[in-house]
């Protein structure tokens, strides 16, 4: 009797030449995201042995009815509490893409997690009791007999539908699930709760970064169980002859046995589809493009002896010419679209890269540790982007800041603003209470007068009379003058208890942040200390940690962004400010401060002299009708059929052009293939291949990799 594990088992249906690959002993899964998936697995495993001691989801589940999204909130942030130091030490080996994949599993499975306990709470008599129904079901390990062939393996996850008591079994994947492996892990599961005496009934629940996949699963008749019985016992056959590959040879192009498999096989995939991997090792290094014999067309040389092209992005892919933008559709903002190894990020750092050869300084905030690279040039073989990275090394100055380390220059989380008397009382208001909502976000100010509480230190924060400081703002607090907020003003208790919220951000683990290192100014950040130079500041924010106190950092600069536009000359206003990932300042509900400031520069256009450079994984967690309006849309890879749909809104028909067409062709777009949509100049969409950056992209950077490329000067300063 033979025993197979059922990782095998699920390998040789979704490529058979993985099965016989991996018992040569060849590597078939990419070692980062294995690592990253045990981590993963414990993280939810946790969250369901100890979800009973959780106050805020004990909470949640209480009241009547209880809020779904609530629910997943409180679950998400109770296995993020978890997981997070246990991806500290994986930064240096992992990239940014990656890492937003773990963030999108995991918001997945609790939103799964929360559906269950939303339908358990409408039958328990407490919310323990809804847990215990829901979160309670552990198998372990199952062992399935099919003849001459034992198959083992471990369950996922293991909970329940109460209403029906049907168990979901739950697993996560870094990768799009092939049907057969689909099927056959369902059918697998099913035979081991047959035998354990329980009912054959599941429902198989596939996890990924960009879906949720069910499939409802009965005990298989006698015909499936016999051809899985017959399938299972060829498996170990394989060895001895060559076996087909994938139905679906999409795979092939993120796989990580992708060269053994070509060169004992063949090819699978043509040239032009072949997609260089980003994954967990090393950098990634793009073919040149199958119309290489037309790339003098496409040298920006080519295009003029004497004027150099102003933004070179790459070749457009139907004539092999220069795909190029105007200086002045930077300041008409712009917005990328792409899922994970669609090389969003190298096309924003070529944007980035081509505005400061252009003299456009840039204010680049790095939420993952990969734009801080852009310190850092590439070696480099195309004559083109030599001439390139010249002109780059002659007109970009590069500028670390990582706030909350003292890697790099060391800056500091300062909200007290002064309002601009040149401002409007709208931008005003707005400014100071977005003000407001960094200096109270996160704190627990009780939910019955908080809108009172924001009212009224947006007023204090106006007021520049003993608010130069933190210590200043809290005894204004304590003591105000000429401000409005009557109910408040006259509760001393809650002006008291408002006071001493603040006061916790300077006593608390957020204290260095408020006090440490100066506050930017971006008066300094577009001021080049050495002539001729455009200066890219690069804000690397992981060392502030959570993602709220980067999202406070980052509504700083943009109010002071709305200060410098008041004081400059329309004509004298140039600067780039991008944000890798938007969607936590642009979400597709509600309407924070971030959400509202950006709103409000993207109806600027170029009359503000500011581009922004926005970009999104996909356009389900971003208000993409908002990013919709940037001059220039560029859309990459998708990764769902929600994202082909609003694609086909985005770009409407004209002139012979097809959206729904366009819209197929990006759901398996390769590496760098972007749809390109000029709204401003209501240019019919191109398609364009991105070039590569002339500065390194590779795993994103931690402080080891910051410290080597910060200036002993910088880092003193």
């Amino acid at each position: 009797m033979t025993l197979l594990p059922l990782e095998q088992v699920l390998r040789a249906a979704r490529c058979p030449r993985l099965f016989i690959l991996e018992k040569e002993g060849v590597p078939v899964q990419d070692e980062g995201q294995v690592v990253l998936h045990d981590a993963l697995s414990q993280t939810l495993d946790h969250l369901v042995t100890t979800a009973h001691r959780n106050d805020s989801l004990l909470s949640s589940l209480a009241a009547i009815p209880p809020s779904e999204k609530d629910l997943a909130r409180a679950c998400w942030r109770h296995a993020y509490d978890y997981i997070y130091p246990r991806l500290i030490p994986l930064l240096p080996q992992i990239d940014g893409d990656t890492l937003y994949q773990v963030d999108q599993l995991l918001r997945s499975a609790c939103a799964t997690f929360a559906e269950l306990l939303g339908a358990a709470a409408g039958l328990a008599q407490s919310a323990q009791e809804a847990i215990d129904k829901t979160l309670s079901l552990s198998d372990p390990t199952l062992r399935v007999d099919l003849g001459s062939v034992v198959v083992e393996g471990s369950v996922a996850m293991a909970c329940c539908h109460a209403p029906t008591a049907i168990p979901w079994i739950v697993n996560t994947s870094f990768q799009r699930p092939e049907p057969r492996s689909h099927e056959v892990l369902g059918m697998i599961y099913a035979l081991d709760r047959k035998a354990r005496n329980g009912k054959s009934s599941i429902v198989l629940v596939q996890i990924q970064p960009d879906d949720v996949r069910r499939l409802e699963v009965s005990h298989p008749d006698i015909t499936q169980q016999t051809q899985l019985v017959t399938w299972v016992s060829q498996l170990e056959r394989w060895r001895e002859q060559d076996a087909t590959g994938p139905a679906d040879t999409t795979i092939c192009k993120t796989c990580p046995a992708q060269q053994p498999c070509w060169t004992r096989w063949g090819r699978t995939l043509p040239d032009v589809e072949q997609l260089p991997r980003r994954g967990s090792v090393a950098r990634s290094h793009r073919p040149p493009p199958a119309s290489r014999a037309n790339s003098e067309s496409a040298s920006p040389r080519a295009q003029t002896a004497l004027t150099p092209l102003p933004i070179w992005l790459g070749q457009e892919r139907e004539t092999g010419k220069a795909a190029r933008l105007e200086p002045s559709d930077i300041q008409k903002h712009l917005a990328i679209f792409g899922t994970s190894g669609s090389g969003k990020t190298c096309l924003a750092k070529c944007i980035i890269e081509e505005a400061a050869i252009a003299g456009i300084p840039c204010i680049v905030f790095d939420r993952q540790g990969d734009l801080v690279q852009l310190a850092a040039t590439a070696t480099l073989g195309d004559d083109d982007l030599t001439s390139r990275k010249k002109a780059w090394l002659e007109h970009a100055q590069i500028r670390l800041y990582t706030p909350g380390s003292d890697v790099g220059q060391r800056t500091s989380l300062r909200p007290l603003w002064f309002p601009e008397p040149t401002l409007d009382e709208a931008t005003r208001r707005l400014c100071r209470i977005a003000m407001a909502e960094v200096l109270l976000g996160g704190l627990p100010v009780p939910e019955t007068w908080a809108s009172l509480a924001q009212e009224y230190l947006a007023q204090v924060l106006e007021t520049p009379s003993g608010s130069s400081s933190l210590a200043g703002l809290i005894t204004q607090l304590r003591n105000p003058s000429e401000l409005r907020v009557e109910p408040f003003l006259r509760s001393r208790t809650r002006r008291e208890t408002l006071a001493l919220l603040i006061q916790s951000l300077l006593d608390g683990k957020l204290g260095p942040l408020f006090t440490q290192g100066p506050r930017l100014r971006i008066e300094q950040l577009v001021e080049s200390t050495t002539p001729g130079k455009a200066p890219v500041n690069v804000i690397w924010l992981p060392g502030l940690g959570d993602a709220l106190t980067q999202q406070r950092f980052v509504i700083t600069l943009l109010v002071d962004v709305f200060t410098w536009m008041a004081r400059q000359e329309s004509s004298s206003r140039r600067l780039l400010i991008h944000i890798d990932e938007a969607s936590p300042f642009l979400p597709p509900m509600g309407d924070p401060s971030s959400k509202q400031l950006l709103r409000k520069l993207l109806q600027e256009d170029s009359r503000g002299g500011v581009g922004l450079l926005l970009g999104s994984h996909n356009l389900t967690d971003v208000d993409y009708k908002l990013l919709a309006q940037s001059g220039t849309v560029l859309l990459g890879r998708l990764g769902s059929t929600l994202d082909k749909a609003r694609v086909r809104k985005m770009l409407p028909p004209s002139g012979g052009f097809d959206p729904t067409g366009a819209a197929e062709m990006l759901t398996n777009a390769t590496v760098g293939r972007f749809l390109t949509s000029r709204i401003s100049r209501s240019n019919t969409p191109l398609v364009l291949q991105a070039r590569m950056p002339i500065t390194y992209h590779g795993r994103p950077w931690g402080e080891p990799e910051i410290r080597k490329h910060v200036q002993p000067n910088e880092q003193d300063s």
